[in-house]
Order: structure tokens, then C-alpha cells, then sequence
């Protein structure tokens, strides 16, 4: 990374190298090197989230985020995105589930993106099945039925994976599906899971609709 020739916060860090690039350094936190990256020119722009301008200076210059996908890519604050995202993403499972299954959940820390900037925060979920709904209501899972139904599932880079534990083998529930999928032992695990990944959300409902179609099959619940 150049070196900034015309400074414009009063650290120094963020300024315009030779070429007319917004450069900014970060420095280590502890001992190392300092690391520099191009921004965009924000200095008289708003977060479309907020829509708040930034304030001048290296911290909430290097706070940005383009936001792409759109129909034009928008450069907001990267808390203000993570912030959106995590809603996003706690609605989009709120509502795939609550008629499917019922539930106790526990949130974790991002299972694809451990060290990325902006995607790390969101969470992924493990929830543990507590009821099936069928004919209109829920059944409740047989304690002591087999292995526990759970879910681990979350967001990585293109698509949605679902980790489903408790059924084993679930091939003949997915057959005609061609996405990635099959049964895999996570580091520090004792029993297989079957994964799956979903490109799009109706895709991801139709996939937990199928996981309880089978532990209903496979009797799991009380009166069925």
C-alpha cells in the first residue's frame, strides 16, 4: 500500500496517496505490522442506513461497508450493516420456524465467517426441537426418543446451511435435491449430522418442512 502524501484526519492514517487514492493504515494492537487498504470518499456522504455523515477521522473512516447486490452498491457504516443484518437474519428464522417446529434456542458465534470485518457478528442458532407441528397443532417430541432433534443452522457466504441432527442418514428426504448436502462429524462430535445448503428462502423452508416430515415418520412425536 502507497505511502498518504495529503493527510485529511489528524492521526495521519487516512489521507490520498500519489495516485489519488483514499488510503488508510490500521495499526496493530499489539507489536506487527500495520496494514493499509483503499476507501471510498465518504467525507461528504451519509449512511443509508442512518443516515448519519462520518466524522473526520480514521476510526469512522475505516467504518464503512459497500453494501452490493443492488441495483446501485451503497457505501453505509459497517456497524449500522451488521446491525441490519443480525435483525435480518434473527426475522428470517423467526418466521421459517414458528410454524414448523416449536423450540428452545441458543445463539452462537458465526460458524463461516470467524475473522471477516463486517459478516462475523451475525449469528447462527442451534435450536433444540421441543414440538412438530401436525394437522394444525403441535406435537410434542417423545423425551427420550432416539438422539434430541436440533437444528444448528446460519448464513455463510451464497447460501443458508442446515445442520440436522437426530435423524441420521436422510438422503431419501432430499433425493431430488442437487445442492450440496450429506452427512458429515464436526471436530469434537460424537454423532453424524446430515447438512444441506439452500440458495434461496423458500428453498430453506421447504428443507425444515422435510426434517419434520421425517422425525414425524419416524415417530418422534406423541400421538403420531
Amino acid at each position: 500500500m502507497n505511502d498518504i502524501i495529503t493527510p485529511i484526519t489528524a492521526d495521519g492514517r487516512t489521507g490520498f496517496d500519489r495516485f489519488g487514492q483514499l488510503v488508510t493504515w490500521t495499526l496493530p494492537d499489539s507489536g506487527g505490522y500495520r496494514t493499509g487498504y483503499v476507501l471510498e470518499d465518504v467525507r461528504e456522504a451519509t449512511c443509508a442506513i442512518c443516515g448519519q455523515p462520518w466524522k473526520n477521522s480514521s476510526e469512522d473512516f475505516q467504518n464503512q461497508h459497500v453494501a452490493r447486490g443492488l441495483l446501485k452498491p451503497l457505501v453505509v457504516h459497517r456497524t449500522c450493516y451488521q446491525g441490519l443484518e443480525d435483525m435480518t437474519e434473527r426475522a428470517l428464522w423467526s418466521r421459517l420456524l414458528r410454524d414448523v417446529f416449536s423450540f428452545s434456542a441458543r445463539e452462537l458465534p458465526n460458524q463461516y465467517w470467524k475473522s471477516h470485518p463486517t459478516h462475523r457478528g451475525t449469528p447462527w442458532f442451534e435450536l433444540s426441537v421441543q414440538g412438530i407441528s401436525a394437522e394444525g397443532r403441535f406435537q410434542d417430541v417423545i423425551p427420550g426418543r432416539g438422539s434430541s432433534l436440533l437444528i444448528v443452522a446460519g448464513r455463510r457466504k451464497r447460501v443458508w446451511e442446515l445442520r440436522l441432527y437426530g435423524l441420521g442418514d436422510l438422503d431419501d428426504t432430499f433425493r431430488d435435491v442437487e445442492h450440496t448436502k450429506g452427512c458429515a462429524l464436526a471436530h469434537g462430535e460424537d454423532e453424524k449430522h446430515y447438512y444441506i445448503h439452500a440458495w434461496e428462502e423458500k428453498e430453506l423452508s421447504d428443507y425444515l418442512k422435510r426434517f419434520a416430515g421425517a422425525a414425524l415418520e419416524r415417530g418422534y412425536c406423541r400421538g403420531v
